[in-house]
């Protein structure tokens, strides 16, 4: 059996992945999972207005930008919890058949914005109002728990001890005796050629963008938006394990 692993790893090596390691060794890939109520909520979404005058079009996106930092004071939310972005400016052109810019037709302006609600009770009244604002676009919304790292730190050791018992399981069935930890990495996978890694968020949060998110058709002037009841928190490690030598 040994003989078959060093060979495939001297083939492996061949083909240029001369950064493996030049021993028998097992990969795995452990997870671990828990879902919490969330508690808080991140959303972000841009003002964007387009006009042939400059002016007319910052103009629009200023006042804009003031009527969401009013709307974020009504509801309390501290001024560190208000991000924005640089306004960013795009001349718009008229193209041909051949997509040659031809005369300038307008300018797009475009400011990017991102609000973090504590207090997850205002999710729904914040963001209706935010909804009916003109020029607002492309929201997203990512619901959160304050205790994130708290919970990331407890799921790193499941999802070792999860590794642990899947490398245990291969090795008995392989026939080998299972050594030290050599590599570990709770981020990206290693090299392709050693395992296919299935691709998780870095921070093992589950995303929830307003396209996907739960409410109830429009009545009235608003939507009734509604948080869901949990979110998922995940972790993933890769780790490599040595084969020893019986």
């Amino acid at each position: 059996m040994n003989k078959v692993i060093l060979f495939c790893l001297l083939f492996i090596n061949s083909l240029g992945y001369a950064d493996l390691p030049n021993f028998p060794f097992i990969t795995v890939t452990g997870m671990a999972e828990k879902e919490v109520a969330p508690d808080m909520v991140n959303i972000s979404f841009h003002l964007i207005e387009f006009n042939e005058d400059p002016k007319k079009a910052m103009s629009v996106i200023f006042k804009t930008g003031l009527s969401v930092i009013k709307l974020a004071e009504h509801y309390k939310i501290p001024k560190d919890k208000i991000i924005s972005h640089a306004i960013n400016k795009v001349i718009k052109r008229e193209q041909n058949a051949e997509y040659t810019n031809l005369e300038i037709e307008g300018y797009e302006v475009q400011q990017d914005f991102n609000i973090e609600l504590v207090d997850i009770k205002n999710f729904s009244s914040f963001t209706n109002n935010l909804l009916i604002m003109r020029n607002v676009s492309g929201i997203k919304i990512n619901f959160d728990t304050k205790n994130r790292e708290k919970i990331l730190h407890n799921l790193v050791k499941k999802a070792g001890m999860d590794a642990k018992k899947k490398a245990e399981n291969l090795a008995e069935s392989l026939g080998v005796v299972l050594g030290k930890v050599y590599a570990i990495t709770g981020n990206t996978g290693f090299s392709s050629a050693l395992a296919t890694f299935e691709h998780v968020d870095s921070n093992g949060l589950q995303g929830v963008y307003f396209s996907s998110a739960a409410f109830v058709p429009w009545g009235g002037n608003s939507s009734n938006l509604f948080t869901p009841k949990n979110i998922k928190i995940s972790k993933v490690v890769n780790i490599i394990f040595r084969i020893n030598e019986q």
